[in-house]
């Protein structure tokens, strides 16, 4: 019967894959074996055992980190047997042969991932070298080539977020030169008492209240006098939604204003502005998800080009999102 006193052991086993418990204690494996086989009272026998136990655990353990691909973890174990047993041949080709697959697997993981970074498929490049690292932390090219991927990551990054702010910019300076609604026309003699309120609510500003009057009245169609009035409100309304970050409504009221009669090109200006101003808003809010739901990024940055269809920037980086979409896909699948 093997002795009580190694009952501990398996918890000094358990602190072995990473190697940081010994590190922390400042102790090597064979000082703690060493102190543990020279503990007072114990037989020869007894330390025979202790380490015979000691050396079956770490066997099994790099068996189970073997059959399940996990290379790093079983080399430590094995690096364990050997600082038990410094002359064993068998642990020492154990060791060589593991070595040299860690490495060959390693390399072809590697020359996978430079594949698809050559295909433009960065998604795809980055899963692979991280792959390759977990199989040997210590392979050199992998980490250069990563480290080089998430520096173009961010190098992109930035340059995004500065197309986006020349972009808000641009909007926001474009807002600013859309002309304000405006009724500048006197009226003419004899004008009827209905034009003439409808005129007065405009200039008080209450344009809703304006444009809800004119629908409520039956006498269609309008004469052109109250039409130019009611186009005026609804371009002043989306105006105003649009500076206010309410694209949806700022839209409508575009759409009304310059289907009225025959729209002037200051309306559709306005409803190009604002179809610019949702596309953009939808777009970012598409690239917001890129890193947490692809697809769902991928679908709002195709809501936000059907708003603004000439949009060579929106168009390249849509199809680069639907590229790592697709790998991604194809990932899983594997």
């Amino acid at each position: 019967m093997k002795a009580q006193w190694i009952r501990p052991i398996p918890c000094l086993s358990q602190a072995l894959p990473g190697s940081s418990a010994f590190c922390k204690w400042g102790l090597t494996l064979s000082v703690v074996i060493n102190s543990a086989c020279t503990a007072p009272g114990l037989t020869e026998a007894d330390q025979r055992d202790g380490i015979e136990t000691f050396v079956e655990q770490h066997q099994s353990v790099v068996e189970l980190w073997l059959s399940k691909g996990e290379y790093q973890r079983a080399l430590v174990h094995l690096e364990a047997l050997r600082l038990i047993d410094t002359k064993s041949p068998e642990i020492k080709e154990q060791l060589q042969q593991l070595s040299n697959q860690q490495r060959q697997i390693s390399d072809e993981l590697l020359r996978q991932g430079e594949t698809e970074l050559k295909k433009h498929r960065q998604h795809a490049a980055k899963v692979y070298l991280l792959r390759s690292l977990a199989v040997d932390p210590g392979n050199l090219s992998s980490r250069l080539a990563l480290r080089e991927l998430y520096r173009e990551e961010i190098k992109h990054e930035l340059e995004s977020r500065k197309k986006s702010i020349s972009l808000k910019r641009t909007e926001y300076e474009a807002s600013k030169a859309i002309p304000a609604a405006s009724l500048d026309d006197p009226l003419k003699p004899g004008a009827d008492e209905k034009l003439e309120s409808y005129r007065q609510l405009f200039d008080d500003t209450r344009y809703s209240e304006l444009i809800d009057q004119i629908s409520s009245d039956n006498k269609k169609p309008y004469p052109i006098e109250i039409v130019e009035v009611l186009r005026a409100a609804h371009r002043q309304l989306a105006i105003q939604f649009q500076q206010s970050g309410h694209f949806d409504r700022a839209l409508a009221h575009a759409h009304s204003a310059a289907f009225l009669s025959v729209a002037t090109e200051r309306d559709t200006e306005l409803l190009k502005a604002i179809r610019q101003g949702i596309s953009h808003h939808l777009f970012e809010e598409g690239k917001g998800l890129l890193r947490t739901d692809i697809d769902a990024a991928v679908r709002l940055m195709e809501k936000a080009l059907s708003y603004d269809p000439e949009n060579l920037d929106h168009q390249v980086f849509l199809r680069r999102a639907q590229k790592m979409r697709d790998n991604f896909r194809e990932i899983q699948a594997e």
